[in-house]
């Protein structure tokens, strides 16, 4: 895609400065979930939309595949996330390296 880097950028800070990270640098995300499927819902949605209109794939791990979703959840799902569910971080990850 867009012949960024192979490997996907890995969030693990909250309050990382999404509006400064150029989605167009990589070919795919993938963003650190808390324990619960949550994460920033604030700043977050904002880069995920960015990248997807870049044509650049957002993934979320771990997440858990049920309908009782917090607003973070369902705010990036909006954004155009998409989320690995039932998978630990770095099984998501090791997936991610097969595309």
């Amino acid at each position: 895609q867009g012949g960024g880097s192979p490997h996907p950028y890995r969030s693990q800070c909250p309050l990382n400065p999404y509006d400064l990270i150029d989605p167009t640098k990589f070919d795919m995300v993938l963003i650190e979930a808390y324990h619960s499927g949550t994460q920033n819902s604030k700043t977050l949605p904002g880069f995920v939309r960015k990248a997807t209109e870049a044509g650049v794939r957002c993934y979320l791990a771990p997440s858990k595949n049920n309908k009782n979703s917090y607003e973070s959840e369902n705010e990036l799902t909006k954004a155009g996330i998409i989320k690995m569910t039932d998978i630990p971080l770095e099984g998501a990850w090791a997936q991610l390296q097969l595309f």
